[in-house]
């Protein structure tokens, strides 16, 4: 994924391939000619891709095609120099028009705004059925039966043709099986529970998010992409002040960072109240009238899990510093625990939260700790859920102690998790990425210098 794009002739180019809005009846129009803004967005906090398109319409669109919000529009993007798998590929339904504007006698405008065909289609289908096995099973067959839909629609002719269907990709299956019954829950909130019941089977990290890219749909434990590292890595970005190394080859311009905000950093007194530090469940038996009290602290386990910028023992080190005031009571859940409540399932998920909760909450958390905002020409083949490697420079006066390479912050550059992408394509086009990124734990600075 990190290899440079041999034909590129600038940074963000992109080929608006297909770009269709297809009304309820039928009927199609090529919207290339119309679109000034096109916005996809993808998260990992997110279950499906949403967006918006901007049309400056003066062929009165709206009202021949009587455009209402029931509508599909068919996107299809690439990177040129990119091979096909690499598109950005999908079709999104309509569900609003916004900020309608007349600016003149023959010309108006209006935003469009859309989302994945499987988060439409999820909230008219209750699902009032029991489930049993593996969580990572049941999120299979719940995708399969009631959510993956058509994946890219495009028109031929007078004729509309299904170019597949949405896949799931299951990284880690889960270690716990459970008994449930939904009781008339969407497929999404099905999958967003069950992310909160999951353990995995290789990792330590309960940190199971399900989230759709813009190439498949994911149930993953965000310790896993850790654990993969280099091989779901995008390369290597870095920022450089204005005016400093500007330069004009499209192949370094690609993997140059052309802006960063910070968005969060440490909070230490919400992290206390929030429960990242340390948290307690009150497991209670109703049946046997007992409970117990399960306490998690975090900086006491932070070394078991793997991290954005590696292991403990390797490489990383937490964004805390040790010995910080840890308290497990200003966050605590109850649980009531009903062992035998279902047949042919012992520890079902009431006898497994406590084990879960603590270990969730913190390594999820874990990722709103250090935050910034990016912005990167565009690529078609890259998602959410990557790794990438981000040098930051080091804005300190330089010296003869100075020891950090090329000048950058060997703390604060490092591995960093996408967590956000607003995909912007302009009517150039131009393909840009605002990015979000996250890293859970600092580069150890004894391994630096």
């Amino acid at each position: 994924m990190s290899n440079p794009i041999e034909s590129l002739n600038n940074a963000g180019g992109v080929l608006v391939e297909e770009l269709f809005l297809i009304s309820a009846t039928g009927l199609y129009v090529d919207l290339k000619s119309f679109f000034k803004e096109l916005n996809i967005y993808e998260s990992i906090y997110s279950p499906v891709m949403t967006g918006s398109i901007l049309i400056g319409d003066n062929r009165n669109l709206i009202k021949y095609l009587t455009i209402t919000g029931d509508e599909h529009i068919s996107i299809k993007l690439r990177t040129p120099g990119l091979k096909s798998e690499t598109y950005i590929a999908k079709t999104f339904r309509i569900y609003s028009i916004s900020d309608r504007r007349i600016l003149d006698q023959s010309t108006q405008i209006y935003v469009l705004n859309f989302i994945s065909i499987e988060g439409f289609v999820s909230n008219l289908l209750p699902i009032k059925k029991a489930f049993y096995g593996k969580v990572s099973d049941i999120v299979a067959e719940i995708f399969g039966t009631y959510f993956s839909n058509a994946r890219y629609i495009s028109p031929s002719g007078e004729k509309i043709e299904d170019f597949g269907r949405s896949k799931l990709n299951i990284i880690d299956e889960t270690d716990n099986s459970i008994k449930f019954v939904s009781p008339g829950w969407s497929p999404i909130k099905c999958f967003q529970w069950l992310a909160s019941k999951a353990i995995p089977k290789s990792g330590k990290a309960c940190n199971y998010v399900f989230y759709e890219g813009n190439k498949f749909f994911y149930f993953v434990p965000i310790e896993a992409i850790f654990n993969l590292g280099v091989n779901l890595s995008i390369g290597m970005y870095r920022f450089f002040p204005p005016g400093i190394r500007e330069t004009t080859d499209v192949q370094s311009k690609l993997f140059q960072i052309e802006s960063v905000r910070m968005l969060t950093s440490l909070n230490n007194l919400e992290n206390i109240t929030n429960g990242y530090f340390g948290s307690r469940m009150i497991d209670l038996n109703i049946m046997e009238k007992d409970y117990n009290y399960v306490d998690y602290f975090h900086p006491e386990k932070f070394n078991e899990y793997s991290h954005t910028a590696g292991t403990y023992d390797s490489a990383a080190a937490p964004l805390f510093l040790n010995g910080v005031a840890v308290t497990a009571q200003n966050n605590f859940k109850l649980n009531f625990v009903q062992p035998g409540l279902h047949t042919n399932i012992q520890d079902n998920f009431t006898e497994k939260n406590s084990v879960i909760y603590g270990n969730r909450l913190s390594n999820i958390l874990n990722l709103s700790n250090y935050n910034l905002e990016i912005v990167i020409p565009g690529r078609t083949d890259l998602e959410v859920g990557s790794l990438m490697y981000i040098d930051l420079p080091d804005t300190g006066p330089l010296d003869e102690t100075d020891k950090a390479s090329n000048n950058f912050d060997p703390m604060t550059s490092g591995n960093y998790l996408i967590t956000k992408i607003n995909h912007k394509i302009n009517a150039l086009p131009r393909h840009s990425m605002i990015m979000e990124v996250a890293k859970d734990s600092f580069t150890n600075i004894q391994d630096v210098y």
